[in-house]
C-alpha cells in the first residue's frame, strides 16, 4: 500500500459498536465463568462436549452424538466410507469397460 493510503488508514477513528443478534447467546459473567471451568479434563472428548452443550443450551436436550445429529448425515457418512473404501474398484469393474 501506498504511503498516503496507510497515513489515511492511520487517522481513521474506529468505534465499537454493538452487534444486534437475535440468534445469539445472552452474555454473562455467569456463562463466562461456566465455560472457563467448563469441564473436568479427565472426561473423554465427547463428555466434554457434552458437558458444554449442557452450559450453553441448559434447557435443551442434547444431540444423540457429538459428531452427527440427523439421519441424513449419518447416511452421508456411510456412504463416504462405502466410496473410500470400495469407489474404486467399483470404477475400475464397472464404468472403464464400458468407455
Amino acid at each position: 500500500m501506498g504511503e498516503h493510503v496507510m497515513q489515511f488508514m492511520a487517522t481513521q477513528l474506529c468505534e465499537e459498536r454493538g452487534f444486534p443478534d437475535d440468534t445469539a447467546l445472552s452474555w454473562s459473567h455467569n456463562l463466562e465463568t461456566s465455560l472457563r471451568a467448563r469441564v473436568v479434563k479427565t472426561l473423554s472428548l465427547p463428555e466434554q462436549w457434552f458437558s458444554v452443550w449442557r452450559i450453553l443450551f441448559p434447557d435443551i436436550a442434547p444431540p444423540n452424538s457429538c459428531l452427527v445429529d440427523d439421519d441424513v448425515c449419518e447416511h452421508i457418512l456411510e456412504y463416504q466410507q462405502f466410496i473410500t473404501a470400495r469407489g474404486h474398484d467399483i470404477v475400475c469393474l464397472y464404468i472403464l469397460p464400458q468407455t
